[in-house]
């Protein structure tokens, strides 16, 4: 099956399906989605999104953002949770650090300590049958979305090169996005990807990797920091009943 779902006209939308586990079991397809600027969808493409018949949209974006960027009335036929994983006065200097990837690392840390709460809610929704099928999202669907989803797999018990290799599959993607965006004047002009470097729109695996390595020096693994968000094993078992095969 493809991994890229078409819902009409946006990018970087793809089913975590088909990915195997250490212990021989595979993620379920078509039950949970990642996707980027669901607040950008045409409603002229009605169809895609009742094909994909989503009950859950899990809206990891900042409240002024939201603000800023209104929302389609035909996605309210799914349960929309806003459950941001910054604040809105969230800032990290970029002159701290060497690099752009550098810097989207270090990000990758606030948002692991600072959406504990969005993760915990997140995981518990996964947990309810009546959920699905779930759908998650950002504004690129590389940063928030990609940290909660290599977070979602290694709990799952995907291993940890293919969950990165997941959050790379962004990088393509996210740059189509912005030159769309960039393209069509008045489409979305105060997003900030629009200024980001190349670099970091491509989803580079050492930003992820590194801020991995840092989560299991502090947590002593991904599943200890999931432990300290309130998503304990038994949580954890319950949304592996839901979604592996």
């Amino acid at each position: 099956m493809s991994r890229d779902v078409r819902l009409g006209n946006l990018f970087n939308v793809r089913d975590l399906g088909g990915y195997p586990t250490l212990d021989g079991h595979s993620v379920s397809w078509g039950r949970v989605y990642r996707a980027a600027s669901l607040h950008l969808f045409d409603p002229e493409h009605a169809q895609d999104w009742h094909r994909l018949g989503l009950s859950t949209v899990v809206d990891l974006r900042r409240a002024r953002e939201r603000a800023a960027g209104g929302w389609p009335p035909l996605l309210d036929s799914a349960v929309v949770y806003e459950l941001p994983v910054l604040p809105d006065d969230w800032t990290l200097p970029k002159e701290r650090f060497s690099s752009a990837t550098e810097h989207l690392s270090h990000a990758y840390d606030d948002m692991a300590r600072l959406g504990a709460d969005a993760v915990r809610r997140t995981f518990e929704l996964l947990a309810d049958p009546e959920r699905y099928p779930l759908l998650f999202f950002c504004v690129a669907g590389k940063d928030r979305t990609g940290i909660l989803a290599v977070l979602l797999l290694t709990a799952l018990g995907v291993d940890e090169d293919t969950a990165l290799d997941d959050y790379e599959l962004s990088g393509d993607r996210v740059v189509a996005l912005v030159e769309h965006l960039r393209s069509n004047e008045g489409l979305d002009r105060g997003n900030p990807m629009i200024n980001q470097p190349l670099e970091v729109l491509r989803a580079p695996r050492s930003a992820m990797a590194d801020a991995l390595t840092r989560l299991r020096e502090q947590h002593g693994s991904v599943l200890g920091y999931l432990d300290s968000c309130g998503v304990a094993d038994d949580l954890r078992a319950a949304v592996r009943t839901q979604l592996l095969d």
